[in-house]
């Protein structure tokens, strides 16, 4: 038995204060846990999956070219290594959640959604204050898309097949 907590059984009407008891925590059992919801993502959530994909093969890239700049030019080798490490983390962690989409694992679109919106911003400031207008562009169109991709009415409607969170009901948005 767990140990005893106090509980609040909430609103009892009007004018009426609810009651206090004493409840035990749950009983934990040994079952294991089920196997975690997988639907198969419409397409549109796929290709948004493969563009995320894209944007970690990017962060790569990116990585690269900091480490040959780093090391080729007179920049501290612990901050072009940290740099470089960093961008790599990060492109795992973006291939991680594009997967994620990719399998039909609603976890993954969110942090997808985060990245795009992060993205567009990176876009935004190419094209102002640093004057790269191709890049910025490229990197506002890239995100848009996927952005757009991973919110369109398809799928919205995958996202809705799932259960609630905390829940073992489906949610029903129609």
């Amino acid at each position: 038995m767990g140990r005893p907590r106090l509980a609040h059984s909430g609103f009892d009407g009007p004018g009426r204060v609810g009651s206090v008891g004493i409840v035990s925590d749950p009983v934990y059992r040994d079952e294991p846990d089920p196997p975690p919801i997988t639907i198969p993502p419409p397409r549109p959530v796929q290709i948004a999956g493969i563009l995320v994909l894209l944007e970690a093969v990017g962060l790569l890239v990116l990585a690269g070219a900091t480490l040959v700049s780093g090391l080729t030019e007179d920049i501290a080798v612990g901050r072009t290594l940290a740099q470089t490490a960093y961008y790599v983390v990060l492109a795992l962690a973006l291939a991680a959640c594009a997967g994620g989409v990719l399998r039909g694992r609603r976890w993954g679109r969110t942090p997808c959604l985060i990245v795009q919106i992060v993205l567009l911003a990176i876009g935004v400031w190419l094209i102002a204050p640093s004057g790269q207008i191709g890049w910025g562009i490229a990197l506002i169109v890239i995100a848009g898309v996927t952005g757009y991709l991973l919110v369109s009415k398809p799928a919205n409607a995958w996202i809705n097949r799932f259960p609630l969170p905390f829940s073992g009901e489906p949610s029903s948005s129609e």
